[in-house]
């Protein structure tokens, strides 16, 4: 039976992503040749849907600059399956989302068939995997500390599985009399924003810039994750990358 490999591409942010972690990212995707990637979400930060300014202008400018920024990431990234989840912070810049300021009335079909172009939009939030034992979604908890959070949501879908979101990397193992599940967060490709960080946790309740990867062979799977350390750098398979 053929193996699946998945490439896990976690919370980029654009055009508030860090460009030595995505560029780091892409060459331990192109070294892992997947055959299908999965961007988990939070593509764009669209700060610019909800900050309301006094001039539409600046808002629509704003947004305009985050998807031409996710289009150059995107292309960055290749496999014969590609494929994006929805994240809470394009929700923003819904339809129906009602904090979607007026500046962006009329640019809905524009700003929709940049967020999709070049990839397969999932619009469930959700991907099946290993005959339906492992889910691939972008995440809605967040828990204090990494691991937290992964645990919260296997419980939510009673599976394993894999996820963004917190931008934490880590991963949480449960066994009982039948199985073993296990839940990933799969840290994030944005910059550590200082107004995250707190005395007990700096750089942001351990947030960890990183990827996964995930090879499935029929109902079976395996996922790695791969945190970068400082310097942008990352041992990935034997091998070293840095960007």
């Amino acid at each position: 039976m053929k193996i699946e490999r998945i490439f896990l591409v976690p919370d980029l942010h654009c055009d508030d992503h860090d460009p030595k972690a995505v560029d780091l990212a892409a060459q331990l995707a192109e070294a892992f040749k997947p055959t299908r990637i999965i961007f988990l979400g939070d593509v764009v930060d669209t700060y610019w849907a909800t900050s309301f300014p006094s001039d539409p202008r600046v808002a629509q400018g704003g947004v305009l600059r985050e998807l031409s920024a996710w289009e150059r990431v995107r292309k960055m990234f290749k496999a014969p399956l590609m494929q994006r989840l929805p994240g809470n912070h394009e929700q923003r810049i819904s339809r129906n989302w009602s904090w979607l300021s007026p500046a962006f009335y009329g640019m809905e079909n524009e700003i929709f068939s940049r967020l999709n172009e070049g990839t397969q939009y999932v619009a469930g939030g959700y991907i099946e995997l290993a005959k339906g034992k492992f889910i691939v979604t972008h995440g809605t908890v967040v828990r204090k500390w990494a691991g937290w959070s992964a645990k919260a949501e296997m419980e939510k879908w009673g599976s394993s599985g894999a996820s963004g979101h917190s931008h934490r990397l880590a991963s949480y193992l449960q066994r009982d009399h039948c199985r073993v599940r296990s839940w990933t967060e799969c840290g994030h490709l944005s910059k550590n924003p200082p107004q995250y960080s707190t005395p007990d946790a700096p750089g942001g309740n351990n947030w960890q810039q990183g990827i996964a990867v995930l090879e499935v062979e029929g109902d079976r799977f395996h996922i790695e994750t791969y945190p970068f350390t400082l310097g942008y750098r990352c041992l990935f398979r034997g091998r070293r990358y840095q960007a």
